[in-house]
C-alpha cells in the first residue's frame, strides 16, 4: 500500500463511522435535536473555522458530513491526501460532538476532552508571546512507562504545553506523574478521536488571536502552520485511521514524528521516522524549529514556566514556610560590588532534612545584588518576579510577597533532593539572566534560624518596606497634582504650541524629545514643530525660530551674557509671539536640566503656574 492509500482507508474508516453514528443520532434523538460542545461560542469549533457554517442540530450535522465528502478526492497527489487528513479531522470532531448530546460528560478524570474557549484564552497569550513555546500531540502508547514519561517530561521542563492521547495517558498514571492544565499536561482523551480536541485549540487560537474569518480555510492553515507551533509524536503501531489523523495533522502545520518503520512513507519535514524515542524531543524541535532558551540551574527537580500552576495540598508537602504565621521576607538590597560574591550562596539555619515533616518554618532570602547600571528603584520590580522564579520549580509553590509570602516544598521534591540552597540558586539564576542589564553581581542568602528571619524582618525589611510606600504615597500624590496641572495646561492653552530652548556657548538647542518629552508628553503642552524627530534635541537658528514662532517659550541659558548675545539681542526674538504675550519663563539648570525627582517636579509645575496664570 502507498501512503495516498493508507490515508484514504482511514479516511473511509472514519467517515464510514461517523455516517453511522449521525444516523443513529437521529434515529433516537431525532433530527432537530441540538448538538454544541459545551462552554464555546463556536458550536464546533473546527467545521466552524473551517466551513464559516455553524451546526447546531443533528439534521444541520448530517449536511455538514455531506461538506466534508466533498473533501475526500482520490486523486493520488498530496493535496489529496491532505485534504483527506481534513475531512478525517472533522469527522473525529462529529463523533465526539455526540458525546455531549443532552449535556452529557462522556470524560472523567484524568481526561479532559473538549477544552472550553476560556481555557483557549488562558493559554493563548503565552503562546503568542512565546511563553509556551510549543505544543505537542502524543499519540498512542510508548514502548515502556519509563520512555513515555521521560518524554513527557523532557517537553514540560521546557515549557511546552504536552496534550495525551490514547495508551499514553495510563502509561503516566502508573507513574503517578501529576496532569492538568496547571501543569500544562492535558490528557484528552483515550479515543483516538479525542485528538481532535487539540485541533479545536488550535483553530479557535487562530479565530481569537489570530482574527482569522471562520470559513477562510487558506489563512486559517497559513496560521497555524506559521503561529501554533504544534507536532505530533505517534507511538507505533499505527494503523490507517491514525495515518489519515496525520495527514490532517500535516495540512495544518504540525508535523508528525513516529518510530513506526513497517507500512510507512517518509515526507521530509512532516512525516518523520524517529525509531529511539529518546530522540523524539530533538527531532521535535528541530522540525517545527522551536527555540528553546536554555537556563541551566543546578536543582534536582524541572525547573519550567509549565509548573507555575502547580498547587502542593497539605497531604503532598514535606515543610511549608507561611509569613503569615511565622516571621518570613524576601528582599532585594543594592550594594557596592565590593560587597557582593558573585554566585555564593548561603544558608544561614537548618536545612529543609532538618525540618519536621509538615511543619511551618520561617525563611527570609536577602538577594544582593551589584552593578553600574542598578539603582535602588529596580529592587522591587526584581522582589516581584520571585513569585514566578519559584513557581517554575517542580514540586515547590510560592504565594505572596514582600514579609507575607508562603512557600511549600513537596514530598516528591524533596525526595529527589531538592533543598533550601536550590531556592538560592534558582534566584541567583533567574535574576541574573533576566535583570542582566543591571545586575552584574548576585548574592543570595537564605535564613531559616528563626532568630535571624525575626531579624531580618523586622529590622531590615519592614524598615525598607515602609520607606518605599511613603515613597509611594509621595508619588501619589505628585501625580495626582500632575493630573490636575495637565488639565489646567489643555484648558488654558489649547492648541498654542511650546518649545524648550537651551542657549549654550556653541548653539541653542529646541529640545522636543528624551528628558523634555514629560512637557509634553504628561504635562500635555502641544510640542512646537520638530524637523528631526529622531533627536533628543535639534540645533535650531534665529531663523528657524522666527519661522516656527510658539506661543509658548521656557528657555534655559548657561549665563545671563549668552542669553543676550545669542538670543535677546537677535531682532528675531521680539518678533516672537510668545515674547510679545510675555509668555517666556526662563529655566533653572539644575531644576530642569538635573531634576528628575518630585522636588524638581512640584518646582516646574509651580513656576509655570505662577508666571502662566495657571492657579
Amino acid at each position: 500500500m502507498t501512503l495516498f492509500d493508507r490515508v484514504f482507508s482511514g479516511n473511509d474508516a472514519v467517515f464510514g463511522l461517523t455516517e453511522g453514528a449521525i444516523d443513529g443520532a437521529i434515529a433516537q434523538y431525532g433530527e432537530d435535536k441540538a448538538v454544541s460542545f459545551p462552554n464555546t461560542a463556536y458550536s464546533l469549533p473546527c467545521y466552524y473555522a473551517v466551513t464559516g457554517t455553524k451546526v447546531t442540530t443533528l439534521k444541520e450535522l448530517k449536511e455538514a458530513l455531506g461538506v466534508v465528502k466533498t473533501l475526500m478526492t482520490r486523486e493520488k497527489r498530496l493535496n489529496d491526501a491532505f485534504m483527506s487528513g481534513v475531512a478525517t479531522a472533522l469527522c473525529a470532531e462529529f463523533i465526539e460532538v455526540l458525546k455531549y448530546i443532552d449535556g452529557a460528560t462522556p470524560y472523567e478524570e484524568p481526561c479532559y476532552g473538549h477544552l472550553a474557549d476560556a481555557v483557549i484564552r488562558e493559554l493563548g497569550v503565552p503562546l503568542v508571546t512565546g511563553d509556551i513555546p510549543g505544543v505537542a500531540v502524543i499519540l498512542g502508547s510508548a514502548p515502556t512507562v519509563e520512555e513515555g514519561v521521560a518524554l513527557v517530561k523532557s517537553y514540560q521542563a521546557q515549557g511546552i504545553l504536552v496534550t495525551l492521547v490514547g495508551g499514553i495517558i495510563d502509561q503516566v498514571a502508573e507513574a503517578g506523574m501529576k496532569t492538568g492544565a496547571n501543569v500544562r499536561v492535558i490528557p484528552l482523551g483515550k479515543d483516538v478521536t479525542a485528538v481532535i480536541h487539540v485541533v479545536s485549540v488550535a483553530l479557535r487560537a487562530a479565530l481569537i488571536f489570530g482574527n482569522v474569518t471562520p470559513g477562510d480555510a487558506g489563512t486559517l492553515m497559513k496560521y497555524t502552520m506559521d503561529r501554533v507551533p504544534a507536532f505530533v509524536n505517534a507511538f507505533k503501531p499505527l494503523d490507517d485511521v491514525i495515518v489519515a489523523c496525520g495527514a490532517g495533522a500535516i495540512a495544518l502545520g504540525f508535523p508528525v514524528i513516529t518510530n513506526e518503520t513497517e507500512n510507512i512513507f517518509r515526507v521530509p519535514k512532516s512525516l518523520i521516522v524517529q525509531e529511539d524515542v529518546s530522540k523524539f524531543n530533538a527531532t521535535s524541535l528541530e522540525a517545527r524549529d522551536i527555540k528553546i532558551k536554555i537556563t541551566n540551574i543546578d536543582i534536582p527537580v524541572a525547573f519550567a514556566s509549565a509548573f507555575e500552576g502547580e498547587i502542593i495540598r497539605r497531604k503532598d508537602m514535606q515543610v511549608e514556610f507561611d509569613g503569615s504565621r511565622v516571621d518570613c521576607a524576601e528582599l532585594v538590597q543594592t550594594c557596592d560590588a565590593s560587597e557582593v560574591e558573585d554566585h555564593k550562596i548561603t544558608v544561614v539555619g537548618p536545612e529543609v532534612d532538618d525540618m519536621e515533616l509538615g511543619s511551618k518554618n520561617s525563611i527570609a532570602y536577602v538577594v544582593k545584588v551589584a552593578g553600574k547600571n542598578m539603582q535602588p528603584d529596580f529592587e522591587p520590580v526584581i522582589e516581584r518576579k520571585f513569585h514566578n522564579y519559584i513557581n517554575c520549580i517542580e514540586g515547590v509553590y510560592h504565594t505572596g510577597q514582600r514579609d507575607m509570602q508562603r512557600i511549600r516544598i513537596s514530598i516528591d521534591a524533596f525526595n529527589a533532593g531538592f533543598k533550601i540552597k536550590h531556592i538560592g540558586e534558582v534566584l541567583y539564576a533567574s535574576v541574573k539572566n533576566e535583570f542582566d542589564a543591571v545586575v552584574d553581581k548576585c548574592e543570595v542568602v537564605i535564613y531559616t534560624d528563626p532568630a535571624e528571619c525575626t531579624r531580618v524582618r523586622h529590622e531590615v525589611a519592614i524598615p525598607i518596606f515602609d520607606k518605599r510606600d511613603e515613597m509611594k504615597k509621595d508619588l501619589d500624590r505628585v501625580d495626582a497634582r500632575e493630573a490636575v496641572f495637565a488639565e489646567n495646561v489643555k484648558a488654558k492653552f489649547g492648541n498654542q504650541k511650546l518649545m524648550y530652548l537651551r542657549v549654550t556657548d556653541n548653539d541653542i538647542r529646541y529640545y522636543a524629545y528624551g528628558h523634555f518629552g514629560y512637557l509634553y508628553d504628561t504635562y500635555h503642552f502641544n510640542r512646537a514643530e520638530t524637523f528631526n524627530p529622531d533627536d533628543m534635541f535639534q540645533v535650531i537658528d534665529p531663523d528657524k525660530l522666527k519661522d516656527i514662532n510658539p506661543d509658548l517659550l521656557i528657555v534655559q541659558a548657561d549665563s545671563q551674557e549668552l542669553l543676550d548675545n545669542k538670543l535677546k539681542n537677535n531682532p528675531v526674538w521680539s518678533s516672537l509671539k510668545a515674547v510679545q504675550n510675555n509668555k517666556v519663563i526662563y529655566a533653572d539648570y539644575s531644576t530642569y536640566m538635573l531634576g528628575f525627582g518630585i522636588v524638581s517636579q512640584e518646582a516646574i509645575m509651580k513656576q509655570i503656574s505662577d508666571e502662566w496664570g495657571l492657579n
